[in-house]
């Protein structure tokens, strides 16, 4: 997964996925312009290339991930946390 992290929540997730061996991050540009524009491609698509040269880490770390998502307990798990964190009043 390539991800271009913009605003909010989307630069922390970026780096978890990086983290986690499934994706790399391209930081969108700061300035504007053809220049800016054109960099911005080329980093793409030198992060798409990136992936595709070493598909079986990614292959490796996605099913990792998906593995460790279907034994965590699912949406039930996933209630069962927040309503205690409710009711922890966190």
């Amino acid at each position: 997964m390539v991800v271009c992290p913009t605003f909010g929540d989307q630069p922390v997730n970026a780096k978890k996925l990086f983290d986690l061996g499934v994706g790399l991050t391209v930081n969108r540009p700061t300035q504007g312009g053809p220049q800016a524009v054109s960099d911005y491609r080329k980093a793409v698509a030198t992060a798409v290339c990136a992936i595709q040269a070493d598909q079986d880490s990614f292959a490796t770390a996605a099913t990792r991930m998906k593995d460790e998502i279907a034994t965590s307990g699912g949406e039930v798990e996933a209630e069962a946390v927040l309503i205690r964190a409710i009711e922890r009043g966190i």
